[in-house]
């Protein structure tokens, strides 16, 4: 399948007050030809699929779908309500991506890795799930700000950086790049981060008890690459994702 870019409707001002509208009005405006939507936008606006159309703009995934795979009650997502059973995690994903088989035209589905995940903290963990569940249309989703935030970056440390995070980032890339089919990278999703001027810890203006560091920090720090303030080394995994 060709390479199709776009851009998160999210990042096309994600507060209440910008209807779904005004952000096809903004990606037409910027000549963007693609859309990633947000689940909610589903839920908010009818006739979703004729407003794109009328704005020429491609749909070229859904984000994000979660809480799925190992509730213990198909409710909650805390970790003491997820099974440890990995079994039950993979009979769930494969019966998902059966279901997507059996559409026309078939729908797929990208499995991806968070910083702070539950199950899946790292690429390797998420591909590592898409080798398991062995499905034609269940794929990865590589994500630059979350393949940095775990091995390079640390929003809790001083410096925002890990120990050797760089040695260790480029040894990551180095196995991503040997190891991942091209055929099951999906999408890959290029966002870099500010540095905090102090480590995102209880006291920090930021910090919420009930989140990981890393996901305090994702949810209010993400910038586009090439942003002013951005630090995350997100060309030179850029690079690596294209050259799988």
């Amino acid at each position: 399948m060709p390479l199709q870019a776009a851009i998160f409707v999210m990042s096309l001002e994600c507060s209440p007050a910008h209807s779904f509208a005004h952000k096809l009005d903004m990606a037409k405006k910027y000549v963007i030809s693609g859309i990633e939507l947000w689940w909610e936008d589903l839920l908010a606006v009818r006739k979703l699929r004729g407003m794109c159309d009328k704005h020429s703009l491609q749909i070229i995934s859904i984000q994000s779908f979660y809480h799925y795979e190992g509730l213990r009650d198909r409710s909650i997502h805390e970790q003491q309500e997820l099974t440890d059973d990995a079994a039950v995690r993979l009979a769930d994903l494969r019966k998902m991506a059966d279901l997507g088989l059996d559409k026309r035209p078939i729908m797929r589905f990208c499995y991806e890795s968070l910083a702070w995940d539950t199950n899946a903290d790292t690429w390797e963990k998420s591909l590592e799930v898409v080798q398991q569940v062995d499905r034609p249309n269940f794929g990865i989703c590589l994500d630059a700000f979350n393949i940095a935030a775990r091995v390079f970056a640390d929003s809790a440390a001083p410096s925002g950086c890990a120990r050797d995070g760089m040695k260790e980032l480029v040894s990551s890339l180095e196995r991503l790049r040997c190891s991942v089919e091209p055929a099951k990278v999906f999408l890959v999703q290029l966002v870099d981060a500010g540095r905090l001027k102090e480590p995102l810890v209880e006291g920090h203006e930021l910090y919420q008890a009930a989140q990981p560091s890393r996901m305090s920090w994702s949810r209010n720090c993400r910038l586009f690459y090439g942003e002013h303030g951005g630090y995350l080394p997100i060309r030179e995994i850029a690079w690596c994702c294209f050259m799988i």
